[in-house]
């Protein structure tokens, strides 16, 4: 045997093996390719699984919400309309009952404006038809007068979120869930409401006291910030949220 048979003998298997090692490693990179693919294929499939179950929670949401704003505008709304009749014949029947009816008819009158303006807060298709920045006027004069706590507004001069209105809504819903947080635990007497704001579709800021931010989103107690956080992510903005111990709350809604 020759020396250029003994190269032969050397180079030729060692040039198959590697060529065997880089197929070898060529396979495990496309696998591992793969299983990113795959992996991220899995992570795409549910998040449209969990943004559907979202989405059907919020359509059966404002079913009842709308279901609900009917029974209170056809039966509420029409035992007060029916109070004041009786009213009205009794004054007719004893005028001299007059004054004694005056603080029931007050009464009345506040609460059927109660009903109705709650029953429009809570029906969709009012809602879409009024837009987001009246409807959040109107949420904010129903709440004042119902609650007492004081709420300022600053508004810009443009609709931010324009005529989209799935997520005009889905922005009412939002601050409606904000401002039942608000009452159930900030202890608030004052509020800041900004709207269309540079980037700030919704701002809402309280002279509350507060809570460690940190330590209730790692608790299972802060279910309706995680939900508004969630809502606004559905809806395509950026929910920012800011409070400390005995320094308010506040939170900003953003176009992204």
């Amino acid at each position: 045997m020759n020396d250029s048979d003994i190269i032969l003998l050397i180079v030729f298997p060692t040039i198959a093996i590697i060529i065997l090692i880089m197929a070898i490693v060529l396979g495990l990179i496309k696998s591992s390719r793969d299983k990113v693919k795959h992996l991220a294929e899995l992570a795409q499939i549910e998040i449209a699984f969990q943004k559907e179950l979202r989405e059907a929670d919020i359509e059966v949401g404002e079913f009842l919400r709308n279901q609900f704003a009917r029974e209170l505008h056809d039966n509420i709304g029409h035992t007060l309309t029916y109070m004041r009749l009786h009213i009205e014949n009794g004054k007719l029947d004893n005028p001299e009952s007059e004054v004694v009816f005056q603080p029931i008819e007050s009464l009345l009158d506040d609460a059927s404006n109660q009903v109705r303006m709650l029953s429009r807060s809570m029906n969709s298709d009012y809602l879409t038809q009024v837009g987001f920045t009246y409807a959040v006027k109107m949420e904010c004069d129903r709440l004042q007068k119902a609650s007492g706590i004081e709420i300022t507004i600053q508004e810009g001069e443009v609709e931010l979120i324009g005529q989209q209105k799935d997520r005009e809504l889905m922005a009412f819903r939002i601050f409606q869930e904000i401002i039942t947080n608000n009452i159930k635990h900030a202890n608030a007497t004052k509020l800041d409401v900004i709207l269309n704001l540079n980037s700030t579709i919704l701002g809402v800021v309280d002279n509350g006291k507060g809570f460690d931010l940190q330590a209730t989103l790692s608790s299972n107690k802060a279910s309706g910030i995680k939900n508004i956080i969630k809502r606004a992510q559905l809806a395509g903005f950026s929910c920012l949220v800011h409070s400390a111990p005995n320094q308010g709350c506040s939170y900003k809604l953003n176009i992204n």
